[in-house]
């Protein structure tokens, strides 16, 4: 065929309630590598806002009833490209979805051409390299291709509906879909007929597409299917159909009810388990044995209900916009994130989610690298309008230095490699963020795989000397030295405060008027929906809410303000403490200190006031935050702070210590109020002045909204993040 890139592509979105998820996979196409495409949405009946959420972007827009075939036709008639291309409103496809799509079609006789699907919660697929027989039984996903493309045979090569592509004209031959089949089949009907036509039906070696299987009327989850009346009906029919010419009429007649017999087990057990009432179990026996016969008289005795009145036009084709309309400093970025939410919301992680999230925003493509965990297994997941790749470095253990730390790290940046070079083999990768910590992306400064921009935060040197003073690791020199080679063969160095500037240079030696590195002051910023003096609550009878929010480790302070609450609140009565955060970190002696406050103080009448947890999701940290009349933080260093703009973005004042990027957030007096590092008094007595005047926290509440609309919203740290990407690789 004539050059791929030039090839029209029609993509056909069929919808149907589902204004929840449609705009992701919306978002998702103007991602794409491939940008010679149109996008046609199909939808009907909807009850939600489907249609204002699909109009928001630069669609076609039709309408259908509730039938999958005739909706899928319709878009066959609307469709001015060459390809057509049907992804589920559920869906989310890869950024070289499309490329890869295209590329596949390298003769005239291919008429179909699909990929693999993963479910988007898991790295598990849903399907690959797929199959099915003429009864109607479709294998799903195998370790091989298959090539079961002969005419009238007894197997067959199929694609599945949300990844399913075809050569438009040889999809018109063969009449589009059957609108007998509103749903289930439809798809590998139209392979089967594809086939006996003598065209190919191919699967490719990715195109993945990212399927999340919503809810609907015919199931709960994608496990869970409570109608099985389509099913049933759509299998008889396409098992009579397609075993017509190729199986006597007897096994005809038996075969598919051998097929579909065990959905009156399922909907036998429902009954048993008291998921169906006894009347619902009653109608359900009856509607399935309904869905037999009308699949065995359809089959039988119907001719296929194929598509009619098709005309095409190719002027009508509309080309999709990318995500953004403005002229972008660059397109796709990197961020390396050793934590990320859900599943770790510490300071690191929650703003590289809130950067990624405003990049998106703005229409950048944007892939994070974090470390899989727990459900979170080695994989692809889209989220919040970017890819989030999780990589396992215990796939690189190994004893390389004989140093658990150093092992660790060199296990840890190769995974982090490799995953970063798996993304650029796919596309262009325009810039990386990496994270001073760790020296996550070590290897990739060195590959030089795409210009690298550190970020800046609190060095391990600084740890030591705050957190672990005295301790005795062989790899932690070495690890200092790590630090220091990262930042120096850096493209750009990203300073989230002035203060870390100035804590670098005096404990590596970096003069940064003569290295030579591209540098910048990046404030961290919060999202719109966190910011507003709606966050300002009243008090319940006088109740006071402090809070708290850190791992309990010494450089966070946790001794001192731990130091601080018995007289606090035991001159207050109304006070409340909450503290969130891991608190299973120990001292240098070994203890744990909330433990050791527990044992000490459980007895007292005010201990009950006092609410500890662990690690909470964000919603519940917002609500925290939203929630409480005071947030404290009595750190010994802090490279920014990001809890306490998190704090004043809720219109809270805020008491933290006099050191670090501290006093770039707080102003003294104004919105909070800063203390000495390691005085008990000091914060004893400007907690007791917050605690005593509702008025007074008022007013630093709401200086604190204004001062984070000026300097620290995620609108302005993406567009300086922006403006200094463009600078380096300018």
């Amino acid at each position: 065929m004539s050059n791929s890139k030039q090839i029209p592509v029609s993509v056909v979105i069929n919808t149907a309630d589902r204004a929840k998820f449609i705009g992701d996979t919306l978002r998702g196409l103007q991602q794409q590598t491939y940008d010679n495409f149109e996008v046609i949405v199909v939808n009907g009946p909807s009850e939600d806002n489907t249609e204002d959420v699909a109009k928001a972007f630069n669609i076609r827009y039709y309408t259908a009833p509730f039938n999958l075939s005739v909706s899928r036709n319709i878009g066959i008639k609307h469709a001015a490209g060459d390809i057509i291309a049907f992804i589920d409103d559920d869906a989310v496809p890869s950024p070289t979805w499309l490329e890869e799509i295209v590329q596949g079609y390298k003769s005239k006789d291919i008429g179909a051409v699909g990929g693999w699907v993963y479910h988007v919660d898991s790295a598990d697929y849903q399907f690959k390299y797929g199959a099915i027989s003429k009864w109607g039984l479709p294998v799903l996903k195998s370790t091989k291709d298959f090539d079961y493309n002969e005419p009238m045979s007894d197997f067959y090569n199929i694609n599945i509906g949300t990844n399913a592509t075809y050569w438009r004209k040889h999809l018109v031959d063969v009449g589009g879909f059957d609108e007998e089949i509103e749903y289930y089949h439809d798809e590998s009907d139209v392979c089967v007929r594809l086939i006996n036509h003598g065209h190919k039906v191919i699967e490719l070696d990715g195109a993945i597409v990212h399927h999340k299987m919503a809810p609907s009327s015919r199931r709960k989850t994608w496990q869970n299917v409570t109608n099985w009346d389509s099913v049933v009906k759509n299998g008889v029919y396409f098992a009579v159909k397609h075993s017509a010419g190729v199986a006597p009429l007897y096994k005809r007649l038996i075969k598919p009810f051998l097929v579909h017999k065990e959905k009156y087990k399922l909907v036998f057990l429902a009954g048993m388990h008291r998921d169906l009432s006894p009347w619902q179990f009653i109608y359900r026996m009856f509607s399935l044995t309904r869905a037999f016969l009308r699949g065995y008289w359809r089959g039988f005795m119907q001719s296929p209900k194929l598509m009619q009145g098709y005309r095409y036009d190719a002027r009508s084709f509309k080309k999709y916009k990318h995500a953004s309309s403005k002229k972008l400093p660059y397109e796709t970025i990197v961020i390396v994130s050793q934590g990320f939410p859900p599943l770790a919301t510490d300071g690191v992680a929650r703003y590289n989610h809130t950067l990624a999230k405003e990049l998106a925003h703005t229409g950048h493509t944007v892939h994070v690298v974090t470390r899989s965990n727990g459900d979170y297994k080695k994989g692809i997941r889209y989220m919040d309008g970017f890819w989030v790749h999780y990589h396992d470095p215990q796939e690189h253990a190994s004893q390389t230095t004989g140093i658990e730390r150093l092992d660790n790290t060199v296990a840890l940046t190769m995974s982090v490699y490799n995953t970063v070079k798996d993304i650029s083999s796919e596309m262009k990768i325009d810039v990386i963020l990496a994270p001073l910590w760790d020296v996550e992306g070590l290897a990739l400064v060195r590959s030089k795989i795409a210009p690298v921009i550190v970020t800046l935060m609190s060095p391990l040197k600084k740890v030591v000397e705050t957190q672990w003073s005295g301790v005795h690791d062989r790899g932690i020199p070495v690890m200092y030295e790590l630090e220091k080679e990262y930042i120096l063969a850096s493209d750009g160095v990203m300073a989230i405060s002035n203060a870390i500037k100035e804590t670098i240079s005096e404990d590596y030696g970096i003069d940064w008027a003569s290295a030579g590195i591209p540098i910048s002051t990046i404030p961290l910023g919060v999202e719109p929906s966190l910011l507003g003096e709606k966050r300002i609550q009243k008090e319940k009878n006088g109740r006071i809410d402090l809070l708290f929010v850190g791992r309990f480790e010494h450089r966070k302070g946790i001794d001192v303000l731990l130091e601080t609450l018995p007289k606090l609140m035991e001159e207050n009565e109304k006070l409340h403490v909450r503290l969130i955060g891991n608190a299973l970190i120990p001292d240098i002696e070994g203890k744990f200190p909330y433990e050791e406050f527990k044992k000490k103080h459980k007895s007292k009448a005010w201990f009950s006031r006092i609410a500890q947890s662990g690690y909470v999701p964000d919603e519940q940290l917002q609500s925290a935050y939203a929630q409480c009349d005071i947030f404290v933080a009595p750190s010994r260093y802090e490279s920014f702070g990001l809890i306490f703009v998190e704090a004043l973005s809720n219109g809270k004042p805020v008491v933290g210590t006099d050191v670090g990027g501290i006093p770039e957030i707080i102003e003294n007096g104004v919105n909070g109020l800063l203390v000495a590092v390691d005085d008990v008094e000091d914060l004893m007595s400007k907690l007791t002045v917050l605690t005593k005047s509702k008025k007074l926290r008022d007013e630093m509440g709401k200086a604190g909204v204004r001062l984070i609309t000026e300097k620290f919203t995620a609108e302005r740290m993406g567009k300086n993040f922006d403006r200094f990407v463009a600078e380096i690789i300018g």
